[in-house]
Parts: structure tokens; C-alpha cells; sequence
């Protein structure tokens, strides 16, 4: 670990800027005391300016987030449009996996879950898709449990000044269970339709209380094992998560968080699989030759070992200055092997047998390393009527990616009969062994903003990130340069408070993605750019603390497209299109009386090409973008009788139909993943025994039993259960 920092934190420059800056901030202004901790928290520790804790908040509301700027702000003023799901909010809707979360939120669509991603699953967001998954505010390549997850904060449009290199519709960040100090110990056993059994255990508390500092702690577990209704797919996990918080003086604070994640899956065929129609292009339909088809076989296997480590110094100079310094790491390996299996079957006209193309075995090896030092330096003033948060950063990424490609002779395994399949593969050890594939990347970025508010209603945001970065990729004894990049992302928004509780913003911002590959002239390939503006209008305990939420107009571009030059064989361009997406998203969440909880969000959705190269791909919409995405919650808790302490809860989604293929495909009637309806229902029951909270659920998964494509074909009728002590 000492020589991994020496090499990461080489480059002293950075370093000597903080100081400098921290110097020259150091002017004789009235200073911002430090928000007084909260009674009822038994933690000594105060907050760090650049933490949340959903412990802050309650139900499905938050009222702050690190998200977008980098240090903690009041959501109500944050000019940027940024959904959250709460751990009370995972909880209820029962997800086990981040796909859950994110379809159960507005506007976020899941391109491909767990079956063939080492990182978990591919998002879409706003037409935009997005692998990049961030943990506290750190990219890193890895699967996740949620047994570390506190909350999870989806950052909508181009936020390249939180997030550095992500694509223009947004990304999703998830923040990880702190150590608070208080003592607690739960169980949670849950069950489900097809083998679906997961276990958790949680420890918070303290060591040392009274004896000086404490050493804060919180310990989880999980493990899980299930099958699913394809045959053949089996998954067994587990999981350990360990946090710890120390105050090594009164305002310096030492923590770090350790997650272990261990998966093995026979894994199945989710891709969709389509029957042709006759000849012309599009002139195909979706189709399941039956419920449970698995077109991989018993032999297909993933299996992913990944392991993330966090170590964070927060210091407290004075009342009106912060430090924090972290670093974070990551690491996955994962080996996977299948059939390369078409997605259209054939039909023979003279015997009727119905087959699927099948060419060959791959076997993947890949080990995937992430590592980012960073520091962040917090100011705070007071001048009169106004105050001021001045922000610097620092950031250096290095990632390191190492894929070994082996693959039996194309066209090695005959078409497999769907009524009357032949599983039988060639095992990895027949397959021929590829080249090492190793790609590095390495960049700093420097990033500064400002927050100011007046007369305690007006708030206004701007900043800046510069990148500066490189890539290579080692092709036997040569070296090709790759990305070498130079780039400034500004942001800038403004709050207005109509009300203590409502508030219109604006925001523009803009964000990046390296382009692989290089132009003809020898040249580099100019980054994926992305440019967007937010209006909306927000609200925070309004009506009496009844109403929160938020309504955004947003319109984005991205520019840049790569595409293969077709003049050049080998080379790429930048000159290839534009995509445009503009729509409208909101989110609300409201209490009409005490025991009722209702949360309700709508996006609708105009993307397409409006420029291109290719003139058949204008005006196409993106594959996989709902024009129309409904999410809805009712959550009802029985308060007197008794029923006390039992409660039902309605989760309901709608989705409309969704073009699918990508690059020129056309967006027919044909071509399209319908849309559809899901409907689960929940009961929930608390209540106490020997004066310990137990709670007991039973889920029914969708209720209509509805046939629905979602990163794959959706699960029928199921239902799942769990019982939980906490003691």
C-alpha cells in the first residue's frame, strides 16, 4: 500500500495548489460555525462537509446530498435534477441487486443485468447509455452488493464536474452504510419462488465509549443462493462489508469501508430472441419459444471475485475550513464461458423445425483494477447578507484492464434446435488461447466551484473540472496510443426560493467520454461531449410537510459520436452524428395523512439522431428509450386496532414500447420491445417481542403475471418473503 500511494501521489503539484489556495483563503472574513450535531446522535464524530447519511432523513425523503458538487448541500437548493432512493425506499420495494433499484426509479432503464456484465449492469438514462457506477463519489468497475448500500443518488444529464468521465444522461452513485455509533444487531432471513433464500446480518456500535475516543464500527453479511424460472441459471453469493470511523483528535477523523463480493452463476441467455418475418430489414418480431428457455445450456458459467476498499482522512481546520483526503480501490476478476448464440431463429419451410444460430465457445479471463487519490478543500464565510462556500479538488485515476479472449474455431457448433436442443459444448480447455489484452488509462483532473447565497433565497452555483489524461493499449511489442485528452467540463447553476419550502432552478452543465481509437491523419479522437440544461421546480416539506419533490424540463446534446472511418479501414472519426434528447421528468412524494406514503415519478422522453453520417439514421430514436416511464408507490401502515403495525404496500410500473437494435435499425412496429404494465403488492407486519422489533413481509411480484422485455424477459408470478429481528 505505501508504494501504491508513492507512485499514485507522485506528481506534488496538486498538492502545493491546495496549500497555496488554502493560504490565500485565509482572509479576515466572520466565519460559518459548523452545524451543531444532533441531539439525539450518540456519534462524537461531526458530520464531514463531504458525507451524507440517509440516518439525516426519513422515509423516502432526503433532504441533503454530496451528489453534484461535491459537498454536502441542501437538496431543496441544489440547482440539478438528482433522484434518490433511500434505504427505507430499497427496503420496501424488496431489490436485492442495483437493477431493481434503478428500474423503480424515473427515467432509468436497465440495458443488461447480470447474465453477461462484469460490472453488474448497463443503465440508460434519458436516452443515454451509461455503465459507469460510482461508489461515495469513486468510479470503480466492480459489482456490489446491497448489503453496503445506504442510498443510492442518480445524478440526471451531463455532470462531468461530480463525476469526470460519464456520458451525458447521468450516472448513478451510491453511498455506502457509515458507522453512526449507535449500538444495534439485526437478522434478516429472506425466501422466494425458485430457490430464492438470502441471508443478512448487521453489527453497529462502538469500542471505547468513555475512554477516550471511540472506534465506531458497523459489520455486515450476506449471503444468497437462488435459482430462477429460466432452467439451467443458478447463482449463489456472499458478501462481507465492514465500516469503521475513528476521531484520532477533535477535528481530524480517520475512516474506511471494506466490501467483499464473491458470485458464482450458471449463467442463462437473456438477450432477446427475435422471429423473421421474411425478407427486408426490421421485418422480424420478438419471440419466446418458451417460458423457461435457457439457449446457453447447463454448461455456461460466470464467476466474478471483486473486493473495494475506501480510506478517508477528514480534518477540520477551523470553523470555515475542510479538508478531505481518500483514497479508493477496486478490484474484479472474473472468468466467464459460453456459446456465442444468435438472437434470430430460422424457420425450415419444408420440415418446420425451428432453429437458432449458434457459431462457436468463448472462454473470458478478465481482471479489472481501479485506484483514485483525491482531495477535496472546503471554505465557509459569512459576509452580512451573504454567504460563501469556495470548493478545490484534486483527483488521480488510474485503471488497469486485462482480458484474455479464448475462442474455438468460428462456426464450431451447429444451430441448436429449439424444440429438441443439443446443449453440448466444447469445454474451455478446446478453445484456442487469445493474446493478452491490456489497456491502461491514467488521468488528473483539478476541479473548483463556487456556492453562493444571498439574502438567504437567492443560491448560485459555478465551477469547472479540467481532465487531463491518457490512455494505451500494449498490441504485442507495439505501443498504441489511445485517447490522449485535454478537457474542460464547467457547471453552473442558480436556486431561487419562492418559498421556504419551494424553489425554481436552473442548471447547464456538460460532460466527457474518452473516444478509443485514432483518426487517419495520426491523430487522437476528440472526447464524446455532452451538453445539457436543466429547468425545474422543487419542493421541500411544502403543504405542511405533506409534499416534496421535483418537476424538470431538461434538453441535452451529445456530440462527437465515434464511428469507423469509411474511407480509412482500421481508423475512426468523430464527424459521425449527434444525438439529441429533451423531455420532461418529474418525482413526488406525498403524505396525505400520517400513515400514508405515496411516491409517483413520469419522464417522458423525445430522443434521436438529428445528424449523421449515414442519412438512414436520422431521426432514429435510441434502442431501449421509453417515450413514457411511470413509477408509483403507495405504502399504507395500520396505526390503531388490531391490524396495528401491519401494512400494505402497491409498487406499479408502466413502461411504453421501446425501439431495439442499434445503428441504423429501423424503429417499426416490428422492430420495437413492447411496452408494458407490472404491479406487485406487498404486506408488511411490525411489531415487538420481548420489547425487540421483528418484521415480517410477503411479497407478490407481478401480479398479472404480465410478459415483459427489461434487460431481458422479465420474471413471472412470483412471490418472495422475510422475516427480520433487530436486537
Amino acid at each position: 500500500m505505501v508504494s501504491f500511494a508513492a507512485n499514485l501521489l507522485r506528481p506534488a503539484s496538486p498538492w502545493v495548489a491546495l496549500l497555496l489556495a488554502s493560504s490565500a483563503l485565509a482572509a479576515p472574513v466572520t466565519p460559518v460555525a459548523a452545524p451543531a450535531p444532533k441531539a439525539e446522535e450518540a456519534s462524537p464524530i461531526q458530520l464531514s462537509e463531504f458525507v451524507v447519511q440517509s440516518t439525516d432523513d426519513t422515509g423516502y425523503d432526503v433532504t441533503n446530498s454530496v451528489s453534484g458538487v461535491r459537498f454536502r448541500t441542501e437538496l431543496l437548493t441544489l440547482p440539478k435534477t438528482i433522484n434518490v432512493a433511500t434505504a427505507e425506499f430499497i427496503r420496501d420495494i424488496g431489490a436485492t441487486d442495483l437493477a431493481q433499484i434503478i428500474t423503480a426509479m424515473t427515467g432509468g432503464t436497465v440495458d443488461s443485468v447480470s447474465g453477461s456484465g462484469a460490472t453488474d449492469l448497463n443503465l440508460r438514462f434519458r436516452g443515454v447509455s451509461t455503465s459507469f457506477v460510482y461508489r461515495d463519489g469513486m468510479r470503480g468497475f466492480a459489482p456490489v452488493d446491497p448489503i453496503a448500500i445506504d442510498r443510492v443518488e442518480v445524478i440526471k444529464g451531463p455532470s462531468s464536474f461530480f463525476g469526470g468521465q460519464v456520458q451525458a444522461g447521468g450516472f448513478a452513485n451510491y453511498v455506502t452504510k457509515q458507522p453512526t455509533g449507535r449500538a444495534f444487531s439485526t437478522f434478516r432471513q429472506s425466501f422466494g419462488s425458485y430457490n430464492n433464500y438470502r441471508t443478512e446480518l448487521e453489527n453497529s456500535g462502538a469500542v471505547g465509549r468513555g475512554k477516550g475516543p471511540a472506534l465506531l464500527y458497523r459489520v455486515a453479511l450476506a449471503y444468497a443462493s437462488n435459482d430462477t424460472y429460466r432452467e439451467f441459471e443458478h447463482q449463489k453469493k456472499w458478501s462481507p462489508y465492514v465500516a469503521l470511523s475513528y476521531q484520532v483528535f477533535r477535528d481530524t477523523t480517520i475512516s474506511a469501508n471494506f466490501q467483499y463480493l464473491k458470485r458464482e452463476m450458471n449463467y442463462a441467455f437473456t438477450s432477446p430472441i427475435f422471429l423473421t418475418l421474411g425478407p427486408g430489414a426490421g421485418n422480424f418480431t420478438p419471440y419466446r419459444p418458451r417460458e423457461n428457455f435457457n439457449a446457453y445450456g447447463g454448461q455456461a458459467y460466470i464467476n466474478i471475485g471483486s473486493a473495494l476498499t475506501s480510506v478517508a482522512v477528514d480534518h477540520r481546520f477551523s470553523s470555515w475550513l475542510s479538508l478531505r483526503a481518500s483514497l479508493f480501490q477496486s478490484e474484479t476478476h472474473h472468468t466467464r464461458f459460453n456459446p456465442v448464440v444468435g438472437q434470430t431463429i430460422s424457420v425450415n419451410a419444408v420440415t418446420g423445425v425451428r432453429t437458432l444460430g449458434r457459431s462457436n465457445v468463448q472462454f473470458l479471463n478478465q481482471a479489472n483494477q481501479d485506484r483514485t487519490a483525491r482531495t477535496d478543500l472546503l471554505g465557509n464565510w459569512a459576509f452580512g447578507p451573504v454567504k460563501l462556500k469556495a470548493y478545490a479538488g484534486w483527483e488521480r485515476v488510474y485503471g488497469k484492464f486485462m482480458v484474455v479472449n479464448k475462442t474455438s474455431p468460428a462456426n464450431s457448433l451447429t444451430a441448436l434446435n429449439i424444440d429438441k436442443p443439443d446443449y453440448t459444448l466444447l469445454s474451455p480447455a478446446a478453445a484456442t488461447i487469445g493474446a493478452p489484452n491490456p489497456f491502461y488509462g491514467i488521468y488528473d483532473a483539478w476541479s473548483g466551484g463556487v456556492q453562493a447565497e444571498l439574502f438567504h433565497n437567492l443560491f448560485i452555483y459555478a465551477g469547472t473540472r479540467h481532465d487531463d489524461g491518457y490512455s494505451n493499449k500494449p498490441l504485442g511489442q507495439a505501443i498504441q496510443i489511445g485517447s490522449p485528452f485535454k478537457i474542460n467540463t464547467p457547471h453552473m447553476g442558480a436556486s431561487y426560493k419562492l418559498t421556504p419550502h419551494v424553489a425554481l432552478f436552473v442548471s447547464r452543465s456538460q460532460s466527457f467520454v474518452p473516444n478509443q481509437g485514432q483518426k487517419y491523419d495520426g491523430t487522437s479522437l476528440e472526447p464524446l461531449t455532452g451538453r445539457g440544461t436543466d429547468v425545474g421546480l422543487k419542493f421541500g416539506d411544502f403543504l405542511g410537510g405533506k409534499l416534496s419533490g421535483q418537476i424538470t424540463a431538461f434538453s441535452q446534446q451529445i456530440s462527437n459520436q465515434r464511428l469507423n472511418d469509411p474511407d480509412h479501414p482500421g481508423f475512426q472519426i468523430t464527424s459521425g452524428g449527434s444525438d439529441e434528447s429533451q423531455g420532461v421528468e418529474f418525482d413526488l412524494s406525498y403524505r396525505p395523512v400520517t400513515p400514508w406514503k405515496m411516491v409517483v415519478g413520469y419522464s417522458n422522453i423525445d430522443a434521436k439522431t438529428i445528424f449523421s453520417i449515414t442519412p438512414a439514421a436520422i431521426g432514429i430514436r435510441p434502442p431501449n428509450t421509453p417515450t413514457h416511464g411511470v413509477n408509483f408507490l403507495s405504502n399504507y401502515s395500520i396505526q390503531h386496532g388490531m391490524l396495528k403495525g401491519a401494512g400494505f404496500i402497491v409498487i406499479g410500473n408502466y413502461v411504453s414500447s421501446r425501439r431495439q437494435g442499434s445503428g441504423t435499425t429501423p424503429d417499426t412496429s416490428f422492430n420495437r420491445y413492447p411496452g408494458y404494465k407490472k404491479v406487485d403488492l406487498v404486506f408488511n407486519y411490525g411489531t415487538k417481542i420481548s420489547n425487540r422489533p421483528v418484521n415480517l413481509s410477503f411479497g407478490l411480484r407481478n401480479v398479472t403475471n404480465a410478459v415483459y422485455l427489461a434487460g431481458g424477459w422479465g420474471v413471472p408470478r412470483s412471490f418472495d418473503g422475510s422475516v427480520s429481528l433487530r436486537f
